[in-house]
């Protein structure tokens, strides 16, 4: 078991990669050369790992293209949003990458751009609200700021509004790269950036894609993955060779896809992984509930569902009675839910449908005959990573002999103290000053 958590990451981030290493992908009203590209980057970020993002800027330059250095001291969309647009104009953006702690746009009334999130506004804004770096990519969209969430700084709240653009149509393109939260969280946005520097030096040719389609995207209607399909041959022209691979994995093909996909993403000669799914940064979800096709099975999903609910909400009794008022349920549905054996039952269940980090995982890194050791297989599989300790691990890797392998605020200011002058840029072109910047700024490009 190698540790996938980095391996989902990766993927999760190659696209950013191929966008800034000179993939395929162009930006509207860019040229085929003197373009550039931006590295915005949060000031913390910068401050703890300068090495790392300098070796990434210098690598996404070449002979069309120059990398650019912005280091964010705004903490603030709008600023952002018109820094890029300023670059765009002067200086032929093409494409930005942002690195770590950026604002992150919630978008209200824009709903009819997504393809799975409808949900009814009145519910928690937090909820109902549509996170899209559409904001800083497609300047033809107009925004009315509402306010910065009160507890999650880098979630700040806009309405689209009717006189703008109703359709999306990217001037640039934008990818993330952003770890989940945790002490180590730039370590292990360095080692990412280490990985994309030294994937830049590989001179090998691409030839073998993965695309993965998980629970709730696209309406999970097939007809618009294979037209994703057509989309891929277009963008990366060796799919429509004999020596082009492109595979696909749908949520549907197993009960709990977990297995498959893991081991798909642990492929060597894998080159790009595009993963289509609900998540977060520490969260991957790949299944919904999974299909079965008897009553006992049904029942099995119901309560787990019940139980589930009954854990997480505020007042448990309401919701008990509720539940067993509305659904016409036995009221030992609920009632084994904060038993130590249901929980632990649960937690294998929910563990199943996705891919979940936790900085204190241990894994093992499989070497030489260790595949093929009956024990010490056995010993693993009952041992799953989600719940294994380092005790554990040792036990287990002593049936080997082997050493254990373990792995493992910004200030806020507000849109009137934003200043021109709180930014760090390096390696730009030639620009004028940006009068806009701190102020709120629509464009209609």
């Amino acid at each position: 078991m190698t540790d996938m958590r980095k391996q989902i990451k990766m993927a999760i981030a190659a696209l950013a990669l191929v966008a800034a290493m000179g993939g395929n992908l162009s930006a509207k009203g860019a040229k085929n050369n003197g373009t550039t590209f931006a590295v915005v980057v949060d000031e913390k970020t910068y401050e703890k790992i300068p090495q790392q993002v300098d070796a990434y800027v210098a690598a996404t330059g070449n002979s069309y293209r120059k990398g650019v250095l912005v280091v964010d001291k705004w903490f603030n969309p709008d600023s952002i949003k018109a820094h890029l647009y300023n670059m765009y104009k002067t200086c032929n953006l093409e494409g930005a990458v942002f690195i770590g702690d950026i604002p992150i746009p919630m978008l209200r009334d824009a709903q009819h751009f997504t393809t799975a999130f409808k949900m009814n506004q009145k519910m928690d804004i937090k909820d109902s609200s549509v996170p899209s770096d559409r904001f800083y990519d497609d300047f033809d969209l107009k925004f009315k700021f509402i306010r910065q969430d009160d507890e999650k700084k880098l979630f700040f709240y806009y309405s689209l509004l009717p006189d703008g653009a109703q359709e999306l149509g990217c001037d640039i393109y934008t990818a993330r790269i952003k770890a989940p939260e945790g002490e180590n969280k730039y370590e292990l946005i360095a080692a990412y950036l280490e990985k994309a520097v030294a994937a830049h030096g590989n001179r090998i040719a691409m030839d073998k894609i993965l695309h993965f389609g998980g629970h709730g995207y696209n309406s999970e209607s097939m007809n618009a993955r294979i037209d994703e399909a057509v989309a891929f041959s277009e963008q990366f022209q060796f799919l429509n060779t004999n020596k082009g691979n492109l595979e696909y994995i749908d949520f549907t093909f197993d009960k709990y896809v977990k297995t498959r996909l893991m081991a798909a993403v642990a492929d060597k000669d894998l080159d790009l992984a595009m993963l289509h799914h609900h998540g977060a940064d520490d969260t991957q979800y790949l299944n919904g509930s999974p299909f079965v096709a008897d009553p006992q099975g049904w029942i099995k999903l119901a309560r787990n569902y019940f139980r589930t609910k009954m854990r997480s909400a505020k007042d448990k009794e309401k919701t008990r009675a509720r539940f067993i008022e509305q659904y016409d349920i036995p009221a030992s549905w609920c009632d084994d839910a904060f038993t130590p054996e249901r929980e632990k039952e649960d937690s294998k269940l929910d563990k199943m449908v996705g891919i979940f980090y936790k900085p204190e995982y241990k894994v093992h890194i499989f070497k030489g005959d260790e595949m093929y050791n009956e024990e010490f297989l056995a010993a693993l599989d009952n041992s799953p990573t989600y719940s294994r300790t380092a005790k554990d691990l040792e036990r287990i890797i002593s049936i080997l002999g082997n050493e254990t392998v373990v792995t493992a605020s910004v200030d806020v200011t507000t849109i009137d103290e934003v200043e021109n002058s709180n930014i760090i840029e390096e390696n730009g072109c030639d620009e004028e000053d940006d009068e806009n910047v701190g102020r709120p700024v629509f464009y209609n490009g």
